[in-house]
């Protein structure tokens, strides 16, 4: 399994990791089975500084079957397919928060996306792209069926990532080393979710883009997972 950790400028070099993984994933080459995307900022300013590309990123995975959440997958869900995803946001006004989470988040047709094949980005005029065969067997296991077109189809698969992005067990309001949701309990979870789903002592480990004083927060933390349990990498921002 695999932990990625961003923070302040080391985001971008972040979210290129988990754009990595998925191309890879895309081309079947060999990759962690888990993955964990974890991003900490201050404000809600800053969680929109990248939360429309990185929610645009989901839905391109899912329609083209990257990932595949099942029918009982919901907003509730603590992993989509093989992906979790978590929000620290230290500083934010709860209210402010609160609307943010509640806010719809619609992918344009006619928006840029990103294509998954070359990294490059295209625009689609017109259509919801990634219709294809692996795609409509997503959207039916995840309920969305049934639709008069496939922009409402799209719609919704967007609304249902949106949410599950910004549920409360996912987005929380505090900092890394906020007692009640210590990044250090996210890791002893992922921990025991890759010894469940794919056996003890199977390797795991964490990868931290950020500034160095935090970096020294997510060592310790990952120390106290257990010996060797988890690895900890950082590329200091």
């Amino acid at each position: 399994g695999s932990v990625i950790i961003g923070a302040g400028t080391g985001l971008t070099a972040a979210e290129s990791v988990l754009r990595e993984l998925f191309w890879r994933k895309r081309q079947k080459q060999r990759v962690p089975k888990y993955a964990w995307f974890i991003w900490s900022c201050q404000r809600v300013d800053d969680l929109l500084w990248a939360w429309q590309s990185l929610h645009k990123l989901l839905f391109g995975a899912v329609k083209d079957g990257i990932l595949r959440p099942g029918k009982k997958w919901s907003e509730e869900s603590l992993m989509m397919d093989w992906l979790g995803i978590y929000f620290y946001v230290s500083r934010a006004d709860k209210e402010r928060l609160n609307n943010f989470r509640e806010k719809n988040f619609a992918i344009d047709s006619d928006d840029e996306e990103d294509d998954m094949e070359t990294g490059s980005t295209i625009r689609r005029k017109g259509k919801s792209g990634g219709n294809t065969k692996k795609s409509k067997e997503t959207l039916k296991r995840m309920g969305i069926k049934d639709l008069v077109s496939d922009t409402q189809k799209d719609e919704l698969l967007a609304r249902k990532i949106h949410t599950w992005m910004g549920n409360k067990r996912r987005l929380f309001l505090g900092s890394m080393d906020d007692p009640e949701y210590h990044v250090e309990k996210l890791f002893a979870w992922s921990r025991l979710f890759v010894d469940v789903k794919a056996g003890k002592h199977k390797r795991l480990a964490s990868c931290f883009c950020g500034p160095p004083g935090l970096a020294h927060t997510l060592d310790r933390a990952a120390r106290k997972v257990g010996n060797g349990a988890m690895q900890f990498s950082a590329d200091h921002q």
